[in-house]
Formats: C-alpha cells, sequence, structure tokens
C-alpha cells in the first residue's frame, strides 16, 4: 500500500504568480521531500527563504483560479483575417451560427479552463479570453456591449 502524499508547492516569493510553481514538496511518512533535490528541505528552505514561499493545496488552489480569472479578457473587435485564422487554426469547439452572430472557441486552452472565444455579430469580428465552460448567453452579452447593445 502506497503512503499517503501530503503536497505542498514552492513559489516565487518575489515575482508575480504566473500559473505554475517553482517546485513541489512532498511529506512522505512524516519526511518532506524535494524531487530532484539534493538538498533536504529544511536546508532548501533556508537557503532560499528570500526567493521562495510555501502554500499547502487549498492556498495553490485559490492562487491557480485568481491566475486563471486575471487571464480573462473583455471582448474586443479583430479583422477578417483573425478571425478566419482562429476558425481554422483548430477544430473550433461549441461553434453556434445565427442570422447575426456566431461564436465559437478555439480548442487548445490558453491556461486552466481558459480559452480564446470569437465569432461574428452584425458582420463584425470579436475576440475575448473566457472559460470554456462559459454559457452562450455570457459569452452573447460582452459581445452585445462591445459594440454597443446593438439588438439582433
Amino acid at each position: 500500500m502506497m503512503p499517503q502524499k501530503e503536497k505542498y508547492y514552492i513559489l516565487h516569493k518575489n515575482k508575480p504568480f504566473q500559473g505554475y510553481c517553482v517546485n513541489a514538496v512532498y511529506r512522505v511518512e512524516g519526511k518532506a521531500v524535494i524531487p530532484y533535490q539534493p538538498l533536504s528541505f529544511r536546508d532548501y528552505m533556508t537557503v532560499n527563504a528570500d526567493r521562495y514561499v510555501l502554500l499547502n493545496a487549498a492556498q495553490m488552489d485559490k492562487a491557480l483560479q485568481d491566475y486563471y480569472e486575471s487571464r480573462r479578457t473583455p471582448a474586443r473587435e479583430i479583422d477578417r483575417e483573425d478571425h478566419d485564422w482562429l476558425l481554422e487554426c483548430l477544430p473550433p469547439c461549441r461553434w453556434t451560427r445565427g442570422v447575426a452572430f456566431s461564436s465559437f472557441h478555439v480548442s487548445e486552452r490558453i491556461c486552466g479552463d481558459v480559452v480564446t472565444w470569437a465569432g461574428t455579430y452584425h458582420d463584425k469580428f470579436w475576440r475575448l479570453d473566457d472559460f470554456a465552460t462559459a454559457s452562450r448567453e455570457t459569452i452573447f452579452a460582452k459581445v452585445v456591449e462591445l459594440f454597443g447593445g446593438k439588438p439582433l
């Protein structure tokens, strides 16, 4: 039977969080272990006290969620060439087409569940970055706001 592991994350102390950790610390059978590190955990953290901070799993989850939120962008107008490239670079996901509105998101994630959404609105082209799970209504509302609330 595998021993249960507690996991902690090492992050840069004086740099903005960019969605990744420097390393991880596992507590296995009461001993803190840093993979691929010849120093003991205590020595490693003593040597790097000014550079790194230690986060538990809940703190890391919060840091990641905040980072993903920061990657969301408002809708902005783009040209047809940019729209067509986004449509054709990878297979589109959740593609919806109507009379005056279309939307899809690029299948590749920017980070976490954040993707680039794009589409058309009354012969104008747009893009924004938001969660892949965002509702069509949420995306539509952001696009309508961009173009001054012109009804369909």
